[in-house]
């Protein structure tokens, strides 16, 4: 164990402790190792996916032109400060650890990167100059961090290069409120780059938010990562972006597990065998509805853990080998690390995200199951008023089986 703090005593003074009591604020070197070069990592790895994925041509207005040119000065101050400062810490003769040499490398790469994103952002991408939601959010965590380590070193020695820092956060947060309109250049093929098209290998693609199309049931085709994260929902929504839901047929077609018709059938079987409409309901669609319940179930049961790690989590400030004494007296930071309050942030974090991708689930999952009921309900009492006799003057108490009564047999289900 001891060679172990000491390996993180020479990495980072502080080592992994999140909290400094003596200064009331997150101790510099977990802000360093678990905030801010996760983010950075996150963000070059972003800049490059969405840098790569920069295909469709954009023409901008002279505002947003503007705005990312001050964005990419932004960038490479950013990527060049933390260097500068490294640098001037060598001339001075100042004490430099290895964290704070490969947390100024990671932001270097982290900006490079991103400078090449916002480059290619002048002439191609999307129509928006603020770029993908996922760079923005990336972006806010880093100002967010910024500032909490303006706060922590605002004493030290070396305030002014973090200050800058946050200034040159400021300039480029600025560029993102900045107005302005685009629209996508269609680039006209000639007969000759058609035919080659054709006669070679060459794959064409088809822009299909230029040419209005059918979205098809596109979640019978969706990876498991998608149905996890909803991705498949991103063409609909970019259709909604670009002003293309109009009418119902530019919504997903139902997907297989709503085929009317076979969801239909299986109700009609089961009610020609019983004459039992719970019995029928449940031989139908019983097993689907108990494997959603353990959804709901996952999720109350990560709800209650929730409470208990965070307790867990305050309670850990009161553990005695927090308050060890240090074992450099040079070094304020110096103190034993204990990890069970990461345990239980790691525990927390977790629960919190079960408790949240099964609730999603069971929502989407019982809307489902209570669509497949909903219609095969309404469906066998619209075949019974046309099959059975004397009915033709019941319309009012028909119409009454198929919305009110249906609803309330479907959400006693669901409740």
């Amino acid at each position: 164990m001891s060679s172990w703090e000491f390996s993180w005593t020479d990495v980072c003074p502080s080592g992994l402790r999140p909290w400094v009591k003596d200064y009331n604020d997150l101790a510099p070197c977990f802000q360093e190792i678990c905030l801010q070069l996760p983010i950075l990592v996150l963000f070059a790895v972003f800049s490059s996916y969405y840098y790569g994925s920069h295909f469709r041509l954009v023409f901008r207005s002279e505002t947003q032109r503007k705005a990312i040119r001050v964005r990419v000065a932004a960038s490479i101050g950013l990527g060049l400060i933390p260097v500068m400062k490294i640098f001037y810490i060598l001339r001075m003769h100042g004490k430099i650890y290895p964290i704070d040499v490969l947390l100024s490398c990671v932001q270097f790469v982290a900006w490079s990167v991103h400078v090449g994103f916002l480059v290619s952002s002048l002439k191609r991408g999307s129509l928006s100059q603020r770029g993908p939601l996922g760079i923005i959010v990336l972006w806010t965590s880093l100002l967010a961090l910024a500032s909490i380590w303006v706060h922590t070193n605002i004493h030290s020695e070396y305030w002014v290069w973090y200050v800058a820092d946050l200034v040159v956060f400021g300039c480029y947060g600025v560029t993102l409120i900045a107005p302005g309109n685009a629209h996508f250049i269609r680039v006209q093929r000639t007969v000759d780059e058609e035919r080659q098209a054709l006669l070679t290998h060459t794959y064409t693609r088809f822009f299909e938010d230029i040419d209005e199309s059918v979205l098809g049931p596109i979640q019978d085709d969706a990876n498991f990562f998608s149905r996890l994260l909803f991705y498949w929902v991103k063409p609909l929504i970019s259709k909604g972006v670009a002003g293309k839901l109009r009418k119902s047929d530019d919504l997903f077609d139902l997907p297989e597990c709503l085929n009317m018709n076979r969801v239909v059938e299986k109700l009609q079987k089961q009610l020609t065998a019983s004459a039992s409409l719970f019995k029928a309901l449940h031989k139908s669609f019983g097993w689907e509805f108990y494997l959603i319940g353990l959804l709901r179930l996952l999720a109350d049961l990560s709800g209650f853990a929730g409470p208990i790690l965070l307790g867990g989590l305050l309670r850990s400030e009161n553990f005695p080998n927090v308050t060890e004494p240090a074992t450099d007296p040079n070094c304020d930071f110096c103190q034993a690390t204990d990890f069970r309050p990461y345990y239980y942030a790691l525990g927390l974090l977790a629960a919190t995200l079960i408790s949240c991708f099964a609730g999603v689930h069971f929502n989407w999952k019982m809307t489902l199951v209570s669509t497949k009921m909903r219609m095969s309900l309404v469906t066998a009492i619209y075949r019974k008023s046309l099959s059975a006799k004397g009915l033709q003057s019941a319309r009012p108490e028909i119409l009454n089986l198929m919305s009110t009564d249906t609803d309330r047999i479907v959400n006693s289900c669901v409740s």
